[in-house]
């Protein structure tokens, strides 16, 4: 019978001495969907379309649309298991486009369809819009058991946009456009759009309440301004666009007093970041634009996210991702910040913080920009994005308390947090295999969920899913070429949702794979321990051995240790026999486990790692 040594030794050979942050506690491949290239042709076109996502603040479980666009599925927090909340079975079209909790847990979804049967009794907009895309908009409340409350057809909802934000009252704010001679009401700010620029369709925020009942609407649109994202504050809505201006030094998205009045004079149709600030009630607080050089909204660098998230809040204090182009050298860092000059020409992006009153508490550069998103817990904040191994200094980017140290593949996933004084990286790693991967992660409770898409892969078998996995393989495309999406979640050790460590390692074999500096050259060495009997056994290169452990958290004290006496083959035999056996009967001995490989430290040293050995 053939054995598969299942080896993650690219994962550990970089790694220092310290512990990793996170541990993958789950993994999985994630289903293909395919269609027919045209209608009544046998051959089908595998879709790889981004990811919509959310996580749930009150359980922690993560929401992804399906790739159809119809469905709303759950993946659990403690495993793998998915199950569908929500189906639309009508055959018009219909996509879901952005999902948000609101604080009675209850699910936002927005997107389009053509089905002109689905709003419901007193809903805003009961008729079918005929819209500037053709297409209607739509905004709907739906429980986690899928029943619709309420259901309202809607203006142009713009896509890859944050769109939707809910306050703490639950009333709902959604981004559309509508034409800038349409006037609306009422309105606090501005009842119509700007009629001096070529664009026809302007933005407008529109405040429903949590009912779905219309409160206020605005415009908020000069020039051929454009909107990226909206986020709910404690005391008010946050709104962060670019302003591509027709004419130079202008002041619409600065308010007196703000922190950049007007963009720079020095550029012709300029473009500039802002952020706004309304009141619950619709009117502006105030208003600033940001980048004295032609600053900009950055977007994704792959195709694995549909709603790029450049903005987030805590509390009241809202950061940002800036853009910049890199042949202007103004430098926009604050003092005693974790990185105060652009890490690259080519990576000219900035994290800034500001106050709930529009002041500047600080502007960092970035390693990389990417997916912006703050902890559950609110003390941190991650960032992550997919990157090309060759244009990443992989030692500065990984912490030490990193999952992966290097990148393996062409590409890969690289995620990081910042401390919210933006003063330091906490932690920082790459996820990824032998082929091109592309994805983001999303945080949740005690650690964060990673998804994307794999590609370019020789061999069916996944290195994403673990044992337990609903589903482990990749989908075979072509002669030799297999593609797959994934989703993985990673966990604090110290507060894992596992039962028990123990309950994995129980009954399976684990292969030698690195002891001290040797790597790979332990052809009999394993090691097994059985729960049950409080027993662990195995061979240390050249004899097997017996010994009792007692099962804790972080320990594995082997006593009564006992091994034969046959002479090994050869000195270095001899010393890799000598080493483990004195490793396995050490009080200080630490042990971790990631994903199928077994880790054992000492004095905070990785010292020995072992490999799960699958039957084939």
């Amino acid at each position: 019978m053939l054995k598969k040594i299942i080896l993650f030794i690219t994962l550990f050979i970089f790694m220092s001495g310290n512990c990793q942050l996170y541990q993958q506690v789950w993994g999985s491949m994630l289903p293909i969907y395919t269609k027919q290239e045209r209608p009544f042709s046998p051959i089908k076109k595998i879709l790889s379309t981004p990811y919509i996502t959310e996580v749930n603040p009150n359980t922690g479980n993560l929401y992804v649309v399906a790739v159809d666009g119809r469905k709303v599925v759950e993946y659990q927090q403690l495993n793998a298991i998915s199950k569908s909340i929500y189906k639309n079975e009508e055959s018009d079209p219909f996509s879901i486009e952005s999902l948000k909790f609101d604080y009675n847990n209850d699910l936002i979804i927005s997107g389009k369809t053509l089905n002109p049967n689905l709003s419901t009794s007193g809903a805003y907009i009961q008729k079918i819009l005929q819209t500037n895309y053709s297409i209607s908009s739509f905004v709907a409340k739906i429980t986690l058991d899928g029943t619709i409350k309420w259901f309202t057809y809607f203006y142009d909802i713009p896509q890859n946009t944050i769109s939707t934000a809910v306050d703490k009252d639950n009333n709902i704010y959604v981004l559309n456009r509508r034409s800038k001679t349409d006037v609306v009401s009422p309105s606090y700010f501005q009842e119509t759009g700007d009629p001096n620029t070529i664009i026809s369709h302007q933005d407008v925020i529109t405040k429903l309440d949590q009912s779905g009942k219309h409160v206020w609407s605005t415009f908020y649109a000069k020039d051929q301004s454009k909107i990226n994202a909206i986020i709910a504050g404690d005391k008010g809505l946050y709104v962060y666009g670019m302003h591509l201006a027709n004419n130079n030094a202008s002041s619409y998205f600065g308010t007196s007093g703000s922190f950049l009045e007007k963009t720079s004079a020095t550029i012709n149709n300029t473009s500039s970041v802002f952020l706004s600030k309304f009141g619950f009630d619709g009117v502006r607080l105030w208003s600033t634009y940001f980048g004295n050089e032609k600053s900009h909204i950055p977007f994704s660098v792959s195709s694995t996210v549909k709603n790029h998230s450049n903005m987030t809040v805590i509390n009241d204090d809202v950061y940002f991702i800036t853009g910049y182009n890199s042949f202007f050298l103004n430098n926009h860092a604050t003092n005693n910040v974790f990185l105060d000059k652009p890490y690259a020409s080519s990576e000219n992006q900035t994290l800034s913080k500001f106050s709930g009153e529009g002041s500047r508490l600080w502007t960092t550069y970035l390693p990389m920009g990417g997916y912006l998103q703050k902890s559950l817990s609110g003390d941190k904040l991650f960032i992550s994005t997919t990157v090309d191994q060759k244009r990443v200094n992989n030692i500065l980017l990984a912490t030490q308390n990193a999952y992966q140290f290097k990148s393996n593949g062409a590409q890969d996933i690289y995620t990081y947090s910042l401390s919210v004084d933006g003063k330091t990286l906490e932690y920082g790693s790459f996820y990824g295999f032998e082929g091109n991967d592309a994805g983001y992660s999303i945080p949740t409770f005690n650690g964060y969920y990673t998804i994307g898409h794999a590609k370019d892969y020789s061999d069916k078998k996944s290195f994403f899913a673990t044992e337990a996995a609903p589903l482990k393989e990749f989908t075979f495309i072509d002669e030799g070429v297999y593609i797959g999406n994934f989703l993985s979640y990673f966990s604090e050790k110290e507060k894992s949702v596992e039962k028990s460590i123990w309950t994995f390692i129980d009954g399976k074999k684990w292969k030698l794979i690195k002891l001290n500096d040797w790597v790979d050259d332990f052809p009999d060495a394993y090691i097994q321990f059985d729960l049950a009997e409080k027993k662990a056994s195995g061979n240390n290169g050249c004899n097997d051995f017996t010994g009792i452990f007692k099962p804790e958290n972080e320990r594995a004290l082997i006593s009564n240790l006992h091994t034969k006496r046959k002479k090994c083959k050869n000195d270095a035999s001899s010393e890799i026999q000598t080493s483990m056996m004195k490793y396995l009967n050490d009080e200080e001995l630490r042990f971790d486990v990631a994903d199928q490989t077994l880790n054992f430290y000492k004095d905070n040293q990785l010292v020995m790692i072992f490999g799960l050995i699958t039957e084939q």
